[in-house]
């Protein structure tokens, strides 16, 4: 039992270290996002998700962990959590302190990743604009005269007098 409670903190400090590297490059790739930079954003995004690739296998590896230690300590699946560990080993499993931290570096990453997307949202929504600004001024007819002399429409030519 002692043996896989070290095993499920280290993985939780390896988690949490992993939440630490995305903190970082979800920071990294905000001042690149900023910069307009997308050469650097789309290599950044691809660093990120080799991060994500393993934080994922990370935490199979927690799971598979958790499951073990619930069974050994006959816990039902949804009492699996560090609390529920520590409690049914009476403050022994050593798991409060890791998740403390690893639940940290997670809500870090988190902020970071919704400030990231709002930020590309603002990206997005403004280039939207620019193109639709651009789309109606072109679909806009121009007054003018055509070869005959005649007046076209357009509202810019009542700026002008009919009687030139």
């Amino acid at each position: 039992m002692e043996r896989e409670l070290r095993r499920l903190a280290e993985v939780m400090e390896r988690l949490t270290q992993q939440f630490d590297e995305l903190h970082a490059a979800l920071l990294r790739e905000r001042l690149q996002l900023k910069a307009r930079q997308p050469e650097k954003v789309e290599a950044e995004a691809q660093a990120i998700e080799a991060l994500l690739e393993r934080l994922r296998a990370e935490e199979n590896e927690r799971k598979t962990l958790v499951d073990a230690l619930g069974t050994a300590l006959k816990l039902p699946p949804e009492r699996r959590a560090a609390q529920d560990f520590d409690l049914a080993l009476k403050g022994r499993s050593g798991l409060l302190a890791p998740r403390d931290r690893l639940k940290a570096a997670a809500e870090r990453a988190d902020y970071a990743n919704r400030e990231n997307q709002a930020i590309l949202q603002g990206l997005n929504d403004a280039a939207d604009l620019l193109i639709k600004t651009l789309v109606d001024a072109s679909a806009v007819e121009r007054g003018g005269y055509d070869r005959k002399g005649g007046r076209r429409g357009g509202a810019g030519m009542s700026l002008f007098s009919r009687q030139l």
